[in-house]
């Protein structure tokens, strides 16, 4: 009995020993299968490989790099709890406290960051700088209610970031825009064109081959030099030879191409590209002279450090790093300077509300002003970075993977609220941002279910709108429309963009500026009453929600009409004339209008729309003032491919039965 007992012991104990050894074996291949995908920096993929050997093995190292693929990849909470374990674990090691403290800091937990950056900053000073931004957080988010922020609808579910002014659109990278793809691992440029609002063309690749197998941009353009400077994987070995792609993922080069009569061409590498570090991020100043850029080339203060060369005859300078206080022990990345010389910059080195927010500084007599932070809405908790502006600085683009978006990284439009021309009387009542519907006498802009069609009611009360603009030349409005909560939310935000951006057509075609008149669509997000969920009102009460708003931007000086007395116009309506009469460039018919069609026109600079008609699809360009310059984009359009168009005239909303031949006879031009 003894005897046998002795068996089944040892017989347990070689099976436990056969498993200890089995478990060991398998998590040591895990462990390197992981470790394959981090020296990659797939770190997706070595997430879940990592998790599979800590079921096994409680180690340190598949801790350490699965809170760093945490953090690598934006899921701030998950990284945020390994870097909390890892502190207990190695209390001695003050890489864990930056990284915890920064982790907090982003998942908006103030209080808890300060501390852990404090204890960071028992190694290192750098600490206490970024426990600063901490105790500031109200101070950064002073200038939140002078913006407003809203998301583009380029952007996908995939990152989005980077957009550039170009033409009449933006030109950005994406990884997340090709629905026919089902690669999405690398990112590509692409362009789309500014509609009216908030409101952009569907996304299309830059044609030619400017987009490569591995990833392409940022960019920056230079309309002087028509230059388009853009980051790509660093393909070319230190042996001269083309690299595979795990080699090439490590770093990045810079490139650039022109833009020669809406082609792509000559696309040459930058003459400091380096095969054993990166450079990219370029941003071009406006004269095209100075060349800006990101790089972990040695010598730096921190990761990534900015440096700029000077272009003398075509040849550009060694490059110049920024200097230790633009540049931190952490990374500053995406450059970007303004017509005024102000550049603008990402950091998560300098005090902050958390990740990389967006700094400015002045070079003043060869010597860089402290960065300052823009503050809130640009900057959030989480990374924010890739600004671009208009002259004026009244309105732009930046990018930013804050909550709320629709992928990890995404492009948000911002425009300074009350940036439009002050009353220059100061005696007359402010009016700016007054809703003036009523006072101008204007019902309901009606529309059908989830169209955007000016209907024959609508175009009267738009005229009574435009009848007021002739009448009142100084001032500028805003059309603003608004849809109930019903359906989608983008979708009613593309189609309250789509409404309003049809008001104002019809508008201008009554003789009124386009700049006097601002088409803007808001969605869903603001309603009039407490319709919050479809079942909580009836058909009538969500109607209330489905309208036009008419909101005065700006007036310049006092028109003879406006009563002093009163802080609304007072005028005697009248029906205006219906000569005014507007011309539109027909191209087609077609079946369908394929991505590369629609793109190829939109190249042309100028408004374009599909309409579908009886004989199929229409590209319209248009409308414009006369026929002479109807012409001269028909001409345009014939250069860029056009098999058939037709020029055709408009009477308001309504084609003319005139042909343009019988206009001409009557000497019309």
């Amino acid at each position: 009995m003894k005897q046998t007992i002795s068996k089944n012991v040892v017989l347990s104990l070689c099976l436990l020993f056969f498993s200890i050894s089995s478990f060991a074996q398998n998590a040591k291949a895990l462990m390197k299968k992981a470790d394959a995908f981090y020296d990659a920096q797939a770190y997706e993929l070595a997430i879940p490989v990592y998790r599979d050997v800590l079921l096994s093995d409680n180690s340190l190292a598949a801790k350490t790099k699965l809170a760093n693929c945490y953090r690598l990849t934006n899921d701030y909470d998950k990284a945020e709890y390994w870097y909390q374990q890892l502190v207990t674990i190695v209390p001695n090691q003050p890489q864990y406290k930056l990284y915890y403290a920064q982790m907090l800091q982003s998942n908006e937990k103030y209080t808890e960051a300060y501390k852990w950056f404090m204890e960071y900053g028992k190694f290192d000073v750098w600490g206490e700088k970024l426990a600063s931004g901490c105790q500031n957080v109200e101070t950064f988010k002073q200038t939140d209610s002078k913006y407003e922020v809203l998301l583009l609808p380029v952007n996908s579910e995939g990152s989005d970031f980077g957009p550039v002014y170009f033409q009449n659109g933006i030109i950005f990278c994406s990884n997340g825009n090709n629905s026919n793809e089902k690669d999405r691992t690398y990112m590509d440029l692409y362009y789309s064109d500014a509609k009216l609002g908030n409101s952009f063309s569907p996304p299309q690749k830059i044609r030619g081959s400017v987009n490569s197998r591995l990833n392409d941009g940022p960019a920056s353009y230079s309309s002087l030099t028509k230059e388009l400077f853009f980051s790509r994987n660093a393909t070319i070995g230190e042996d001269g030879k083309i690299q595979n792609d795990d080699e090439a993922a490590a770093n990045l080069s810079l490139f650039t191409v022109k833009y020669n009569n809406g082609k792509w061409e000559n696309i040459q590498p930058f003459m400091h590209n380096s095969p054993t570090y990166s450079i990219a991020h370029a941003a071009i100043s406006p004269d095209g002279k100075m060349l800006y850029f990101a790089s972990n080339m040695p010598g730096g203060f921190g990761g990534t450090d900015l440096y700029v060369c000077l272009r003398m005859n075509d040849i550009w300078s060694k490059p110049v790093n920024l200097g230790k206080t633009v540049n931190s022990p952490g990374n500053e990345a995406f450059p970007y300077i303004h017509s005024d010389g102000l550049l603008y910059f990402a950091s998560n080195g300098h005090a902050g509300l958390g990740g990389l927010d967006i700094f400015t500084s002045q070079n003043k007599d060869g010597i860089w002003t402290q960065p300052k932070n823009l503050g809130a809405p640009f900057n959030s908790s989480r990374d924010d970075f890739s600004i671009a502006m208009n002259t004026p600085k009244s309105k732009g683009y930046f990018a930013s993977n804050r909550t709320g978006g629709f992928g990890s990284d995404d492009i948000y439009s911002f425009s300074l609220i009350g940036s439009e021309k002050r009353v220059k009387a100061v005696e007359q009542p402010p009016i700016s941002n007054t809703i003036i519907n009523q006072s101008i006498g204007m019902g309901t802009v009606r529309f059908k279910r989830g169209d955007a069609e000016i209907l024959p009611d609508a175009a009267k009360e738009l005229d009574k709108l435009a009848f007021f603009l002739q009448k009142n030349p100084e001032v500028t409005v805003e059309l603003s429309s608004h849809t109930d909560i019903r359906g989608d939310d983008f979708n009613n935000l593309d189609l309250s963009a789509r409404r309003s951006k049809a008001a104002r057509d019809y508008v201008v075609s009554r003789n009124v500026p386009l700049n006097r008149v601002v088409a803007r669509g808001y969605g869903e997000s603001q309603i009039l009453n407490d319709c919050v969920t479809v079942r909580s009102c009836d058909e009538s009460e969500h109607e209330i929600n489905n309208r036009i708003d008419v909101r005065v931007l700006s007036i310049e000086g006092v028109h003879e009409d406006y009563s002093g007395n009163s802080n609304k116009p007072t005028l005697t309506l009248n029906q205006p004339s219906n000569n005014n009469m507007t011309f539109k460039v027909l191209i087609g018919p077609y079946r369908s209008v394929d991505n590369s069609t629609y793109y190829k026109f939109s190249e042309l600079n100028t408004p374009l729309d599909l309409e579908y008609t009886d004989a199929g699809m229409m590209i319209v360009l248009g409308p414009y003032s006369s026929i002479a310059k109807a012409e001269e984009f028909q001409n345009l359009a014939v250069d860029n491919g056009a098999e058939k168009t037709e020029i055709v005239a408009f009477e308001g909303i309504n084609r003319s039965s005139k042909t343009i031949k019988q206009l001409k006879k009557q000497g019309v031009n």
